[in-house]
């Protein structure tokens, strides 16, 4: 059963990557490119590498989030009462090809009016996917800036993009 897990996971991570040359000009063009499980508050995934670390962020709206954790046997994570997205990240090492798990990561978003939000990521795991994910407010439309905060085995790292929220 691990290796049949383990094969899911790689064709999963696979077509991400594959993705990852076109993903990083949606990201610079903001033109878009989504795919069909997000709703519209989001342009898509963005690609961001930071030496050997690939981080992949999303956003998807509280309910999207919940009900794909649920599908793929997660849980919920947690979240506050009054948030609305999610941001999510998932972490690999390109190096070695390797979806990265032990890390701790912080978020912080920069709203359309300009206040600063961070809070801890949870790890959740399950269906073959990992990521890590922090709940937000972010009912106003427009841009918002969104940092992780990556430490893994004490070496930090900071990777940061962009989401449009309409």
């Amino acid at each position: 059963m691990k290796k049949h897990t383990f094969t899911q996971s790689m064709i999963i991570l696979l077509f991400v990557f594959s993705l990852s040359s076109k993903l990083v000009n949606a990201q610079h063009s903001h033109g878009g490119g989504g795919h069909g499980s997000h709703d519209d508050a989001a342009d898509a995934v963005k690609i961001v590498i930071v030496g050997n670390i690939q981080a992949a962020f999303e956003i998807y709206d509280k309910a999207k989030y919940n009900e794909m954790a649920k599908s793929m046997n997660m849980g919920k994570s947690p979240a506050d009462r009054n948030s609305s997205h999610f941001v999510i990240i998932s972490l690999m090492d390109k190096s070695e090809m390797k979806v990265i798990k032990n890390a701790s990561v912080e978020v912080e978003i920069t709203t359309p009016g300009f206040a600063r939000i961070k809070k801890k990521a949870h790890a959740m795991e399950g269906g073959g996917m990992s990521h890590y994910a922090s709940d937000f407010q972010m009912n106003q439309a427009g841009n918002y800036k969104v940092i992780a905060e990556i430490n893994l085995n004490g070496k930090k790292i900071k990777a940061e993009t962009d989401f449009t929220v309409k």
